[in-house]
C-alpha cells in the first residue's frame, strides 16, 4: 500500500447476517468540515454523500482510464495530519508535550513560549513577563511561536486549535494572533523554493490571519476549540458548487504556523490539530 503506515482496506462491506449487528461501515475518504452547521443528525449523511460521490467518480463510464486514488482518498487514511492535546496519555507532562510537538512538526520556533505544566493542565504558553506596556504595548507583545511542515503529506481542510479561557488581572485582553501561510507543491509534488510568482511554489501565502482571546466574563478556566478553515488555500476551488472536499491545502505543501502573543499577561494553548 502506498498510503503512510496503513493496511491496505478490506473488501467493500455488505449489510448481511454477518454485519447486522455491528456498525456500518466507514465512508470513503475524510470526514466532512467540521462547522457551526455540523451535527449528530447530519455528520454521517454529509459524509456518505461525499463518499459516494467519490466512488462515482472513480466508476464513471465517461472516463478512459481507471485513476489510482492518492493517499486523502483512502477509507483508512488518518483524518489529522497531526493532533496533540495537552493532558492528554502522549502528553500529560512537560517532557511528553516537547516531544510530541517536536515529532509532529519538521521546525518548531520558540521565541518567549514555553511549555507549561500548571497543576495538570499542560499547554503551550508565552512566557509571563512582570513589567508595565512600553509604547502602549504589553511587554510580551513580539512573543511568538512558530510550526512549520516542509511537505504535507496529505490534502489538509482546517487548523483547530485548543485555547484556554480564563478570568482575572492577568488574563484581561488576553490574546493571540494565529496565521497561518502556505506554499503550493511543485509539479513534482513537492514545495520549492524558486518561484517566482504568487501561488508558485516557495511563495508563502498567508491563508489565516485571525485573533482569538483567552479572556471571559466568568470565575472559570475552561478549554475552548477554534476552527480555522483551510479551504481557500493555495490549490482551492473557488467554485461554490463545486465539493468542498476537494479543497484545502493539497498534499506536498509547505506549511507555517504561528501563534503571536497581542494582549494581555497570560494565554495557554492546550492542543492543536491539522486534518
Amino acid at each position: 500500500n502506498h498510503c503512510h503506515g496503513r493496511a491496505a482496506a478490506p473488501p467493500n462491506q455488505t449489510h448481511d447476517a454477518a454485519y447486522k449487528h455491528e456498525p456500518l461501515p466507514k465512508p470513503r475518504g475524510l470526514p466532512p468540515p467540521l462547522t457551526s452547521n455540523t451535527t449528530l443528525y447530519n455528520v454521517d449523511l454529509e459524509w456518505r454523500k461525499a463518499s459516494a460521490a467519490k466512488s462515482h467518480a472513480y466508476t464513471s463510464p465517461a472516463l478512459t482510464h481507471t485513476p489510482t486514488p492518492n493517499c486523502d482518498d483512502s477509507p483508512n487514511q488518518d483524518p489529522c495530519l497531526l493532533s496533540w492535546i495537552g493532558g492528554m496519555d502522549k502528553a500529560n507532562d512537560r517532557k511528553k508535550l516537547t516531544s510530541l510537538i517536536a515529532s509532529s512538526f519538521d521546525d518548531v520556533y520558540y521565541n518567549g513560549w514555553i511549555v507549561v505544566d500548571d497543576r495538570g493542565k499542560v499547554g503551550l504558553a508565552p512566557v509571563v513577563v512582570d513589567a508595565p506596556p512600553t509604547g502602549g504595548n504589553p511587554p510580551n507583545r513580539n512573543q511568538h511561536v512558530q510550526f512549520l511542515i516542509h511537505e504535507t503529506r496529505q490534502r489538509v481542510r482546517v487548523l483547530n486549535v485548543l485555547v484556554m479561557k480564563s478570568y482575572g488581572e492577568d488574563w484581561m485582553d488576553s490574546r493571540i494572533r494565529v496565521e497561518v501561510s502556505v506554499s503550493a507543491p511543485s509539479k513534482s509534488g513537492t514545495a520549492t523554493a524558486d518561484a517566482t510568482t504568487d501561488g508558485e511554489a516557495g511563495i508563502m501565502r498567508v491563508v489565516v490571519n485571525e485573533e482569538v482571546t483567552g479572556f471571559h466574563h466568568s470565575n472559570t478556566s475552561i478549554p475552548v476549540p477554534y476552527t480555522f478553515s483551510l479551504n481557500e488555500g493555495i490549490g482551492a476551488d473557488t467554485d461554490a458548487n463545486a465539493n468542498a472536499y476537494e479543497r484545502g491545502i493539497p498534499r506536498g505543501s509547505r506549511v507555517m504556523i504561528s501563534m503571536e502573543m497581542m494582549g494581555g499577561k497570560k494565554f495557554k494553548v492546550m492542543g492543536m490539530s491539522l486534518c
